[in-house]
């Protein structure tokens, strides 16, 4: 079962997708903007686990799509 982090980033990576004509190279970068420039409080704000879990996520659909 996905964790509520998975099930965001995922959420928001499809959504990008969808928002930029199915390239994923655009969704993924404005994915990586929006956690690690826009929300760069929030970031740190979450726990230890949570960031490396976020890190991780976004590490995959790195590797995967881009």
């Amino acid at each position: 079962m996905r964790s509520k982090i998975e099930q965001k980033i995922v959420g928001a990576f499809l959504n990008e997708l969808k928002r930029n004509n199915l390239n994923p190279i655009w969704a993924y970068d404005y994915l990586e903007y929006k956690v690690f420039v826009e929300y760069v409080d929030d970031f740190y704000r979450l726990s230890g686990e949570e960031q490396w879990e976020v890190r991780s996520i976004l590490m995959a659909i790195q590797k995967t799509y881009k």
